[in-house]
């Protein structure tokens, strides 16, 4: 286990849940559940913890990494490092978790390339911009014996007067540089002799050691370009109930917290054999999402 990493195995305090969750066996199905309306006992516990989160009754835990779902086909993750949703307990219930950030729907998979991430450049600090940096123009070879008469090729031992070693009984050797070709200037290695680096924040017109700035949308700290790969939220839906989804079963969670440290809190069947879902409104955009049904490990 990382040093940076918690993990609640060590531990449980079961956080149990006031209310089940719709209809969900504790071991994956094999195809949604579907239904026309909610269930008037999942709709009133949606209320009450739209309420929390309408009210601010809340304080925060920090920042959801991952979510962890079991499937039909395997164990799934949704990773939502990229969208900072903020994950909180209730002040007056602190077992109750809440998702105090809408929902925005399952962040896009990143592919990033080896590009630079072309939002944030500046000039190169190491070049400042010429898009070359200096280079030795002879390369050092392996050292060689001194084939001398009298000296150390020829007698096994140095000699102190040997004038083509000057007694040191070996001879330093050099070639020209291969990638400057002895010119003593070569293309900048740091920024690929482009003459501009991404500092990795917002603007990129300053130090990319400036902490203070936030990181750059587009690459989002990484520095480099991407491509954003669409994730179906229909492989992760456990269950509907008119325009609402129900991700899940969940077998657990990770979370960032406010000092940097990630906690993982893991989900369980309760009374009824259910794990804890995740509650959508509906699949846009703004709508609220809340985790419902089973209990939590903590």
């Amino acid at each position: 286990m990382r040093p940076d990493e918690t993990t609640v195995r060590r531990r449980r305090r079961v956080i149990r849940s006031e209310e089940s969750a719709p209809a969900m066996p504790a071991q994956p199905i094999s195809k949604t559940i579907l239904a026309t309306g909610v269930d008037p006992m999942i709709a009133r516990k949606l209320q009450q913890l739209r309420d929390y989160v309408r009210t601010k009754n809340y304080e925060n835990l920090g920042l959801l990494s991952t979510i962890q779902i079991i499937r039909e086909d395997g164990r799934q993750t949704i990773d939502f490092r990229s969208d900072r949703m903020t994950i909180a307990r209730a002040y007056d219930k602190p077992d109750l978790l809440l998702l105090v950030t809408p929902w925005q729907g399952i962040p896009a998979k990143w592919d990033n390339s080896q590009e630079f991430c072309p939002k944030c450049l500046a000039d190169c600090d190491v070049c400042k911009g010429k898009k070359t940096e200096s280079c030795p123009t002879q390369i050092a070879l392996p050292d060689e014996v001194c084939q001398a008469e009298g000296c150390t090729g020829k007698t096994g031992t140095y000699n102190p007067k040997c004038q083509l070693c000057r007694g040191t009984g070996i001879i330093k050797t050099f070639t020209t540089c291969k990638v400057c070709k002895g010119t003593g200037e070569k293309e900048c290695s740091v920024c690929r002799g482009t003459g501009k680096y991404p500092t990795c924040v917002v603007g990129g017109d300053h130090s990319r050691n400036d902490v203070k700035k936030p990181d750059c949308p587009h690459c989002k700290g990484s520095g480099r370009d991407h491509k954003e790969i669409p994730i179906d939220i229909n492989r992760f839906v456990n269950a509907r109930q008119g325009t609402m989804l129900f991700l899940g079963p969940i077998e657990k969670i990770t979370v960032q917290q406010l000092d940097g440290r990630t906690i993982t809190i893991h989900g369980m069947p309760d009374q009824g054999k259910q794990y804890p879902v995740l509650a959508i409104e509906k699949d846009e955009p703004g709508c609220g999402a809340y985790f419902v049904g089973g209990v939590w490990a903590a």
